[in-house]
């Protein structure tokens, strides 16, 4: 996988904090480039260059990927990781899948839930935030993601949602490591549907940090805007087309 590194650079301000250091371990491109494909999983077309979307609909709507680096990622118990991505549903359960590694005792998952935010270490517990419903208009774009350390019964983690709402902070439980080095992009297993996302995920991108709790201004400098349609190619007006005929019509004329 590539990897290039992100500087986020926050506004100045009096007792600023200085800005974390993000070094991108995976976009989603790179993801789904070796990724298998269930049924009911396609790319969406007329996005703008540079926006990975993909839709899911249906019992096998899956990606199914196989990454050892990533995982030895996660399983490194120096890493601090982040996980964001852009998300837009109408779909009302209670659980719908963002992203996950391993099966159904190892590794984690990260969810929509009814009123906010999961993250489920397998082999330990759920982490949740439900202070703020989640958009399910289908209509609008939300940015979410998740940022953990994995340094052993001292890893912490926090769970976001836009702009201008942190949602949660607490310590984590040692996660056991996804084995073997599986994942999935909008199900809570790999190779398996479940609490299956639907809906469209995007650019969705696994990032290795130099801190444990990024800020949102942080999580917004390094994902950027919400994917964007592709500027429709201008037709020309009708004006034009028209000195366009009275122009060819002429140059007949003349010969």
């Amino acid at each position: 996988m590539k990897k290039h590194l992100v500087l986020l650079a926050l506004a100045a301000g009096a007792g600023a904090a200085p800005a974390a250091n993000l070094t991108t371990l995976a976009t989603m491109e790179e993801l789904v480039s070796g990724a298998t494909p269930g049924e009911g999983v396609a790319r969406a077309a007329g996005y703008a260059e540079g926006d990975c979307v993909y839709t899911f609909s249906g019992a096998g709507a899956i990606l199914d990927i196989e990454d050892a680096a990533l995982a030895a990622a996660f399983a490194d118990s120096g890493s601090k990781l982040v996980i964001a991505a852009w998300v837009k549903t109408t779909d009302n359960a209670n659980i719908q899948s963002i992203f996950s590694s391993g099966g159904q005792d190892n590794g984690f998952k990260f969810d929509l839930i009814a009123n906010g935010l999961e993250l489920t270490l397998k082999n330990v517990a759920d982490y949740q935030a439900t202070d703020r419903t989640i958009d399910r208009s289908g209509e609008n774009w939300t940015l979410v993601a998740v940022s953990m350390s994995m340094a052993g019964g001292s890893n912490s983690g926090r769970l976001y949602v836009d702009s201008d709402q942190l949602y949660y902070t607490r310590s984590l439980g040692t996660m056991q490591p996804c084995n073997p080095a599986t994942f999935a992009i909008g199900s809570g297993n790999a190779h398996l549907g479940r609490e299956l996302f639907t809906g469209s995920i995007a650019n969705l991108t696994v990032f290795r940090s130099d801190s444990a709790l990024l800020t949102n201004a942080e999580i917004d400098a390094a994902m950027g805007a919400a994917p964007t349609p592709a500027a429709a190619v201008p037709e020309p007006a009708t004006a034009t087309l028209s000195l366009l005929a009275l122009s060819a019509l002429a140059a007949r004329r003349r010969r």
